[in-house]
């Protein structure tokens, strides 16, 4: 449970281009396409809700001894879901994500994230296994961290749930 609202932290997670302001080995963003500003096309029967789309380039770093770039597919339906994919990498083999977002009272979240993923490089995905659950734990208290920064406090102690 996250002190933050999903809007607030939807609002945070889609925000792909000030990555790199805030998230760890995170380098570079340049989103090339963005239909998060469009207008939605009108509802199908029944209504869902509006999904959105981010394409971005995104720059990972570790430590000055590595510089790489891949393309990002963001899917988005706001303030629930956050679906993240990866292509053009020669980092990674696969690298997916997901946030999911379920409202708590009116001032709390429950959150999930799940993330799955292999390098390329053999060297790497030993070490990145090693270290898998402090990397995700810093990843989602960058997230945090941003909310703080944006919203205040959370309303409430947090305790991230994170799997896989």
């Amino acid at each position: 449970i996250i002190g933050y609202t999903p809007e607030q932290i939807f609002d945070v997670v889609a925000d792909v281009r000030k990555y790199p302001e805030f998230l760890p080995w995170c380098d570079g963003a340049t989103v090339h396409q963005d239909t998060t500003t469009s207008p939605p096309p009108p509802p199908p029967s029944p209504p869902s809700p509006p999904s959105s789309y981010i394409q971005a380039e995104l720059v990972v770093g570790f430590r000055g001894l590595l510089s790489e770039q891949y393309t990002s597919h963001v899917h988005m339906r706001r303030p629930e879901l956050v679906r993240q994919s990866t292509s053009d990498s020669r980092l990674f083999k696969e690298l997916e994500s997901q946030w999911s977002l379920e409202p708590v009272g009116s001032d709390a979240t429950k959150l999930r994230f799940a993330v799955r993923f292999g390098f390329q490089n053999a060297l790497y995905q030993s070490a990145a296994e090693l270290f898998f659950a402090e990397v995700v734990e810093h990843m989602v208290a960058a997230f945090e961290q941003r909310c703080a920064t944006l919203y205040g406090p959370p309303s409430r102690g947090s305790a991230s749930s994170n799997d896989e």
